[in-house]
């Protein structure tokens, strides 16, 4: 039997309409999909509109099938789907940009202000604050509709670099630059979380695999747009990022509507109540219309709701988390550095550091799923634990290569720091190929275990080959080490994000991007600190054997660049060779970061990921049983009702 009269025209009711509209313009309206109106079944099964008299319990039976059959989620296509991926891009980019253009123009800076003992935090306190927030964006993206939330980021990161760019001190530029590490977290977090709104997960890994690759050439790029804008003023290192965000934001300000989701995060889970208001009906169609909000939950309805679960956030918790990581990166950074790595303050900064990972750790469990970093995550599977360890791991490696390559190319090879940028070319272009080769092999044969392993393979055999850098080194061994490299990241970068979406839930999945990000930035920072003293703990010995009248402490202390114009020309080649002995011992640990990431990787497990993940088969699967019983009972006593009043 087919549906009632009355449920025929609340489909084509004038609740309906705009979300129709929206549907028809993003071009993802498939046959047989049913725009949801007054009668909608919302996300328990519950009837999310009136009953109506005269409805029959049959009628209802048929309704409730051909929505179960209906696709779950509309996603976008044509236009609007091009115009949102493209805004993402420039934003992921803009991101990585922020992250990297600064290390050129370092030199540039210091000369303005007078301040190289402040160059370690022109860098790192963008890291610092990236690492701190990072956790909470998770939060922050699963509570406040994707749209606004994305651009709130967005507009926070160009603040950071307006105050960077018109900065008249040094600790102003620090600021700016801690504020700009603020925004940059909530980015790649939001993008990715944008992305499952509208792409199914069979097709993201393309999709977060041409955002990485923007990420990778923002990474590899920056240095090299940096240092030809460094050499107009530094300023414009900053002033170039203005546009580029403003961009963005217009476009979602005023083009990008995102497709209601279908599932509300854990965070906001309320019940729906049925009225007969007029204006609860409109807030309802508002709600729907590409704002992120389910269409069944009134807009007052959603923000008392909100406001509750904001009083819920672990602020506690990320207090402490923030504490600790910037004690422990900052002890890290002043290492070797500021002070010795046995003085009080570095031991003092590293161990309170620890104590309070420990104590967010201890708190995170009692809180259970209201934690910062809640520990269900890790109960999903060993998958997510292996994944964030080779997060860590694997990015850890890149940030030594891509750190220390450069400083080879200009110490060693006598490379200016634009020239440097050139030589990388071979990483850049090696990484944004397989990148795209990759997404569209997980599409088409939705295993991402294959990849996975071979490209971790070739970032480890790359690792290796590095290490057997001389002065004397061709272009040929440079330019074939970096493409083989290259290649196996381009496969790695994108994969892990899609992991962590292919073993959680749909409504954890901003929780679980952030984590994985989180691991990457802290394995990064951490590898940049440990290379750092590597370098200047094996010069010394190097310098003794290959040029024994030349003070070590003047090497440090001079710019790779420099070399050649303070040492004596008798000197010179000597330095060279030490040089390069101390940069491939700074290799080495990349090999050791590379084989970790390899080992742990073979733990991410071998599934499909057209297929539904474990957890949302069973969460599926206890919540039919927790509502078929309700839904039957309470149209049965409808019916009754009906009856008894007739």
């Amino acid at each position: 039997m087919g549906p009632s009269k009355e449920e025929s025209e609340s489909s084509t009711s004038p609740a309906a309409v705009p979300e129709a509209v929206w549907a028809n313009a993003r071009g993802d309206e498939k046959p047989g999909s049913a725009v949801l109106g007054d009668n909608a079944v919302d996300d328990t099964g519950s009837p999310a509109g009136n009953a109506k008299d005269g409805d029959n319990v049959e009628g209802d039976k048929t309704a409730d099938t051909e929505k179960s059959e209906a696709p779950t989620q509309q996603y976008m296509t044509g236009l609007p789907f091009v115009l949102t991926f493209g805004s993402l891009i420039l934003a992921t980019l803009l991101s990585a940009l922020n992250a990297s253009m600064i290390s050129t123009a370092i030199p540039s800076i210091t000369n303005a202000f007078h301040s190289i003992q402040d160059v370690g935090w022109y860098s790192s306190s963008y890291l610092i604050s990236n690492c701190a927030m990072l956790p909470l964006t998770g939060k922050i993206f699963a509570i406040f509709p994707l749209r606004y939330t994305f651009i709130v980021f967005v507009f926070i990161l160009e603040v950071g670099n307006l105050i960077s760019g018109v900065a008249v001190s040094s600790p102003m530029l620090i600021v700016g630059r801690s504020i700009t590490g603020i925004g940059g977290s909530g980015i790649l977090t939001g993008a990715t979380a944008i992305i499952t709104t509208i792409r199914p997960l069979e097709k993201r890994p393309m999709l977060i695999g041409t955002l990485m690759a923007g990420v990778a050439l923002g990474q590899v790029g920056g240095p090299l747009l940096g240092g030809a804008l460094a050499q107009v003023t530094w300023r414009w290192v900053f002033y170039i990022n203005l546009p580029i965000g403003g961009i963005v934001i217009l476009l979602f300000l005023f083009i990008v509507r995102l497709p209601a989701p279908t599932e509300k995060p854990k965070l906001l889970q309320v019940p729906t109540q049925n009225t007969d208001d007029q204006d609860d009906r409109a807030d309802n169609n508002a709600a729907g219309s590409g704002s992120g909000i389910p269409a069944q939950v009134s807009r007052r309805q959603h923000l008392g709701t909100m406001y509750k679960q904001v009083a819920r956030i672990d602020f506690p918790g990320f207090v402490c988390f923030a504490a600790a990581c910037a004690l422990f990166l900052i002890g890290l950074e002043w290492g070797g550095t500021k002070y010795a790595w046995g003085s009080g303050v570095v031991i003092g900064l590293l161990v309170a550091g620890a104590v309070l990972f420990g104590v967010f750790a201890a708190w995170s469990q009692y809180l259970g799923d209201r934690a910062l970093l809640p520990f269900r995550l890790l109960r999903y599977g060993y998958v997510n634990v292996f994944c964030g360890i080779t997060a860590l791991a694997q990015s850890a490696s890149v940030f030594v290569l891509m750190s220390y390559l450069p400083i080879w190319f200009q110490g060693v090879k006598g490379a200016t720091p634009v020239v440097s940028g050139v030589m990388l070319l071979p990483t850049i272009v090696a990484q944004l190929l397989a990148a795209f080769l990759c997404g569209f092999l997980v599409q088409r044969t939705g295993y991402y275990m294959p990849e996975l392993l071979s490209g971790n393979s070739m970032v480890l055999i790359a690792s290796g080959l590095f290490t057997t850098f001389s002065p004397s080194t061709g272009a040929g061994s440079w330019i074939g080490f970096q493409i083989l490299g290259g290649a196996g990241r381009g496969f790695v970068n994108q994969l892990l994000v899609t992991v962590i979406q292919a073993n959680v839930p749909p409504s954890d999945i901003p929780l679980g991007v952030s984590y994985v990000l989180f691991c990457q930035y802290f394995g990064g920072a951490v590898a940049i600190c440990a290379a750092r003293t590597v370098l200047t703990s094996t010069i010394g010995a190097a310098l003794a054997k290959y040029a024994p009248s030349v003070d070590a402490a003047t090497v440090i202390n001079t710019g790779v660049t420099d070399l050649r114009h303070v040492i004596p020309a008798s000197d010179i080649n000597g330095v060279v060779l030490a040089y390069n002995k101390a940069l491939v011992n700074v290799y080495y640990l990349q090999i050791a970061f590379s084989a970790t990431a390899l080992v742990c990787s073979s733990f991410l497990g071998w599934r499909d990921i057209r297929k539904p993940t474990p957890v949302q088969t069973e969460k599926s699967d206890v919540e039919n049983a927790k509502t078929e019983t309700p839904e039957k009972t309470e149209t049965t006593e409808k019916t009754e009702k009906t009856d008894e009043s007739k």
